[in-house]
């Protein structure tokens, strides 16, 4: 029976690594499902009385009137039967208009689950209407309150907070007061704070603690960390922007300072809303280095039916990081609880000093989103929909009262099933199962690390891999898997192994040594699950691995035997080697074995699709651009590489937003299927979602990264090859049905606000076009073309694509010797008619375009440049049905500048899009770099606004990554330079034009022509016995200045 406790003696549990409670020889208090408790006053104390009749266990709640604090109703639930006393001290938050009891149910699961773990303390100095005086005002209650219990309870060594609601901001606050950094060779008994740590800590390894005790978890439930002011943000409102308006502006009335700081509306005093602030540390309070000085940080949130907090403000996320409806899925254990998410990123990067002077409301969530998240977080969602609690989702998540929201009982016991108690913990990951944590290993069991790969001949089908795993700080994670030299390899170079019928099992065993890492506190050691490993291929789930006993128990064996040579290895370097030490040893081994072999989600390769059992879908686990947000504009002066500091979409630029202007897209060829590769060298980039293949399911997969590409970018419109997207068939019908698949699935993702700028045929990559498509000796090559042609205008059509172009990469010649140069031509326009011609029947009413370039692959290709281009439309008659595409790359091979060849296109009514790029001036190639040139980005923004704009056309960026740019973020940096790029040289040719003094200077040394025989001669009447007279009659003209570098002044001042 549990008794009661006032003044509990701590047994410490020295470096015991147990999880949940689990302790060999001591099997866990468990709770029966229909056992429930009731709360009742006795003698003007809290108790908990269990109807267990069997164990009679009572729990003991200490009210807190002796713990001289102001804080009178609070209480302590404690076990004075456990086998040790617990040193892990629990803090329960209420939230708005709560009390102490709102956490009765929880708590006591706490105590029952962990009984020589934990005391759990419910707050109950923010209850009722105190909850309405502000989130600081409670915070400091709240860390005064710790302060106080901790006195009460001097043996506990460790915190954790839980909280509610609004309790969750209270808690973030008061962690923010109560935090400190402590030396660790300066730690001492007492709760009291040394008061030279600071400066000690600047010298040696400093430990942060909160309320002098060391922090282990901080958890909330439906906490709306990001406020209530944004969309769906409180869904009360049912998202109307006029009641979420007026919401912000009255909430005070209701709620008071915890309204305001609720909407964001307390910057009555010029400071920045208190939410703002409290997403980044402080002079005073460091908030989030305080966050981050928790072992873990896990958000519980309601995915629907919470009237009261939103579910994009208490898991963190933006709108699109929120789990689909399709990828919720319910766990039997716990059927509330429909989707697990793990932070990758990991904990101890830098956190940032100071918030920024002024933030726009527009901006107040994705600050508060970038600040939050500079530490990761575990995220929990959950869903009552099939619940008859589910309109009272908010309290039913913590079970707040019993016979009315006891459906949340699985979620409370999935967060205390999922409790951290210690904080240097060795875990062993069971596939996807709740961790069960090994006995302690003793520091100075551990030594050097040490590899024993061992090869078992086996019928069985599986490629075993048991890998310990350390994570490190800086999202650095190693993998201890070399067998001879004993070095660490990365990711980066990891070998994988393609599966094979008759392969045989590896089993890895790996010792590790802490003492390389500085940081204890951050190091987890983990035993990955046997996988089948595949070439160049990301894990994917399929079925379990059957592994036969006899395997199992050979495997068992030999991880004895290894572990325990690794430890005799270690023996001469102990000093003391007690007894007990080598019980824990061999218990531990024993552990290890029961669990290295087990049945586990193995990983298959793209290409071996029907004999793997999963759907042909492209699913990808997770985020493709996972650290990177959604690209904003910061302004000139941001120093952030992943922002956009020229590029404002709806800034009004003459008359036009900028986004008007511009009518930016993403090339899918150089962002999705660019290598790196050249001539001279192998590719050097695969992409993390790349697994080397060109199936089916890979393009599915590019397809996925490239609309998130597009959405965090900011862009609207994209352009392909149809090779590029989909895979080439053994025939032209399975081809077509390749590309159909695809194109249906980017018709799907790509919804109502994104489209292709422009799509093509892909004719020159084939060996059937190494004479050409359109101009090939080859009738059967020309029909194949004229097929692939059709096919991909029908595709753009149903995508909504604006344009269509023909690249005639191969349509010229290596030699007139063997050429018909006229016939290639006719046909080629014949071609080109009978594009007309199709385009027209189904409807499509985009613009066909043509993209000059005078060479490569070819000698010579005949649309050599816009001159040329436009000499061949006039000449057959298409000069109405066509418009150029002018890349600046092919400019300057053509020896001319790109505001050259737009300058051509334009005068002869021809400029119909701009495939944004520049070469390298050294070299003589297509070099496809992204435009960074200012000045040259200006020239060809002066054309653009000349011509009115582009539209339906705009700014493709046909450019890739150099080879040597290899980081995924590296897609992001150059697109959003040559965004800026182009944004700026808007900018430029807009003071340019404003200015006028160009256009004037040019009007000047033209103004001769303004007079009468100007005029005749503009007109075509001036012939020249007139023009004779003229000249006789004036005598030798007077020459003028060109002032070209007058101009070039005016020019550069614009920049």
């Amino acid at each position: 029976m549990f008794a009661v406790a006032t003044k509990p003696h701590l047994l410490p549990l020295n470096l015991t690594c147990f999880n949940l409670g689990f302790q060999p020889g001591h099997p866990r208090v468990s709770v029966p499902a229909n056992s429930e408790m009731d709360l009742i006053p006795k003698l003007g104390k809290l108790f908990f009385v269990s109807q267990q009749s069997k164990t009679n266990q009572a729990v003991e709640l200490v009210d807190s009137d002796d713990n001289a604090t102001t804080c009178k109703d609070g209480f302590d639930v404690v076990s004075a039967g456990a086998k040790a006393q617990p040193d892990h001290l629990v803090i329960m938050v209420n939230g708005i208009i709560g009390s102490a009891a709102d956490w009765g149910y929880a708590a006591k699961q706490f105590v029952n689950r962990l009984p020589d773990k934990v005391i759990v303390h419910c707050s109950e100095c923010n209850s009722s209407t105190l909850t309405f005086d502000g989130v600081d005002r409670m915070g400091e209650r709240l860390a005064e309150e710790v302060v106080a219990v901790t006195k009460q309870w001097p043996q506990v060594s460790k915190i954790s907070f839980v909280a509610h609601s609004l309790g969750g901001l209270v808690a973030r606050y008061a962690i923010g007061k109560l935090y400190e950094n402590r030396p660790v060779s300066g730690l001492s008994d007492s709760n009291e704070k040394n008061e030279s740590d600071s400066e000690q800590c600047h010298e040696q390894l400093c430990e942060p603690r909160i309320a002098g005790l060391e922090p282990v978890n901080f958890i909330t439930f439906a906490t709306p960390h990001l406020g209530s002011r944004g969309n769906w943000q409180l869904p009360l409102l049912c998202g109307v922007p006029f009641l979420e308006k007026s919401a912000s502006q009255t909430a005070h009335w209701i709620a008071g300072r915890s309204g305001k700081h609720l909407f964001l509306t307390d910057n009555d005093d010029g400071e920045l809303p208190l939410l703002i602030r409290m997403v980044n540390d402080s002079k005073d309070i460091k908030f989030i280095s305080a966050l981050g000085s928790f072992k873990r940080r896990v958000a519980y949130a309601n995915a629907n039916y919470d009237h009261m907090v939103g579910w994009k403000t208490s898991s963190i996320r933006r709108q699109h990081e929120l789990p689909n409806s399709n990828l919720l899925s319910e766990d039997e254990k716990y059927p509330h609880i429909v989707y697990v998410e793990q932070d990758h990123q990991e904990a101890g990067e830098a956190v940032q000093n100071g918030t920024p002077a002024s933030v726009s409301p527009d901006d107040f969530e994705e600050t508060m989103i970038r600040g939050l998240t500079q530490k990761p977080w575990e995220r929990v969602d959950v869903s009552f929909h099939n619940s008859t609690q589910r309109y009272i989702a908010h309290s039913t998540i913590q079970v707040k009262i019993y016979w009315l929201n006891s459906d949340g009982v699985d979620v409370v016991l999935h967060m205390i099933d999922n409790f951290r108690v210690q904080c240097n913990e060795l875990v062993i990951k069971q596939g996807y199962e709740n961790p069960k944590e090994l006995p302690p290993l003793m520091k100075d069991m551990i030594g050097v690390a040490k590899t024993f790969p061992i090869q078992l001949k086996s019928n069985d089908s599986a490629v075993v891999q048991a890998v310990i795993k350390i994570k490190k700080k800086q999202n650095q994670t190693l993998r201890l898997t070399a067998a001879s030299n004993m070095t660490l390899s990365t990711p980066a170079t990891k070998q994988t192994r393609k599966h094979n019928r008759d392969s045989p099992a590896y089993a890895l065993i790996t010792i590790i040594d802490k003492s390389v890492f500085k940081d204890t506190n951050n190091l987890h050691v983990l035993l990955q699950n046997p996988y089948h490993f595949t070439t160049n291929s990301p894990h994917k789930i399929i079925n379990k691995i059957q592994v036969s006993s006899l395997f199992f128990r050979s495997i068992v064996h030999i991880s004895r035997i290894l572990l325990l040579i690794t430890w005799l290895a270690n023996l001469n370097e102990m000093k003391i080697m007690k007894a007990g030490k080598l019980l824990l040893f061999f218990i531990c081994v024993g552990v290890i074995s029961k669990i290295v072999i087990c049945e586990a989600p193995p990983t298959c390769p793209a290409n071996l699709d029907d004999d793997c059992g999963f759907e042909d879908s492209g699913e990808w686990d997770g985020e493709f651009f996972p650290g990177i947000p959604k690209i904003k504009y910061e302004g000139p002066m941001s120093k952030n590489p992943l922002a956009y500091k020229w590029y404002n979409a709806n800034e009004e630029i003459l008359g036009k937003n900028m986004k008007d202007w511009m009518r930016f897209s993403v090339a899918f060829w150089h962002t999705f299927r660019g290598t790196g590769g050249d001539p001279f060298g192998a590719p050097t980039k695969m992409w993390p979602w790349e697994d080397g293949t060109n199936s089916l399911a890979m393009a599915k997969r590019r397809m996925r990264a490239n609309f998130e590409f597009l959405e965090k970018l900011g862009v609207d419109r994209w352009c392909f090859h149809d090779r590029d997207i989909a895979p080439d068939g053994q025939t032209l019908e399975e081809t077509n049905a390749n590309l159909d698949e695809i194109v249906a699935l980017a018709k799907e993702l790509q919804g109502t606000k994104i489209r292709p700028l422009w799509g093509t045929a892909q004719l020159f990559l084939h060996p059937r076009y190494m004479h050409g498509g359109a101009t090939s000796s080859e009738i059967g090559v020309y029909a194949y073309a004229a097929a692939q042609v059709k096919k991909a205008i029908e595709v753009t059509h149903y995508l909504g694509g604006e344009n269509y172009v023909f690249w005639g990469g191969r349509e010229g010649y290596q030699t007139l010797l063997n050429t018909d140069m006229e016939r290639e031509l006719d046909h080629m326009a014949r071609f080109f008619e009978a594009a007309v011609a199709y385009k027209k029947k189904i409807g499509f009413t985009g613009t066909l375009l043509i993209e000059p370039k005078p060479q490569e692959p070819t000698k010579h290709q005949y649309d050599w440049d816009a001159a040329t281009a436009a000499n061949f439309l006039r000449k057959y008659g298409l000069i109405g049905e066509f418009k150029l595409n002018v890349e600046c790359n092919h400019a300057t091979l053509s020896g001319h500048s790109c505001h050259h060849e737009l300058e051509t296109a334009r005068i002869n009514g021809l400029l119909g899009n701009i495939d944004a790029n520049s070469g390298d001036p050294q070299v003589g190639w297509d070099t496809d770099q992204f435009l960074m040139d200012v000045n040259e980005a200006t020239l060809v923004m002066l054309s653009v606004i000349r011509n009115g704009g582009l539209s339906p056309g705009g700014f493709n960026f046909d450019a890739k990554l150099r080879r040597e740019s290899t980081d995924v973020e590296d897609l992001f940096i150059a697109h959003i330079a040559g965004m800026d790029t182009l944004a700026r040289g808007l900018r430029n040719a807009a003071k340019l034009i404003e200015d006028g003094s160009l256009d004037e200077l040019v009007r000047k040394r033209y103004q001769s022509f303004d007079s009468e025989l100007g005029a005749q001669i503009e007109a075509g009447k001036a012939d020249f016995d007139l023009l004779e007279k003229k000249a006789m009659e004036w005598g030798e003209p007077q020459v003028p200045s060109g002032k070209q570098e007058l101009a070039e002044m005016i020019f550069q001042s614009a920049m």
